[in-house]
């Protein structure tokens, strides 16, 4: 799994979410579920080797703002 930073936007509202998933499309899938009437891009570069997160303890759920799939 990998942790992508997301950029949302809405209207004149700009924030940034962490979401860690499979991959960078399936974050983008979650973020455009969570913020239906928004505007989801993913914030490059990736670092996939300092982004992957380790299998064990993995939760699905929002925990500590990062939203796990």
């Amino acid at each position: 799994m990998i942790r992508v930073s997301v950029e949302v936007r809405t209207g004149c509202t700009c924030f940034q979410v962490g979401i860690q998933a499979e991959s960078v499309a399936r974050s983008l899938e979650i973020a455009d579920v969570l913020y239906p009437d928004a505007d989801v891009r993913a914030l490059f570069p990736v670092d996939l080797e300092d982004s992957a997160v380790r299998e064990s303890g993995v939760v699905t759920g929002i925990s500590s703002g990062i939203v796990v799939a």
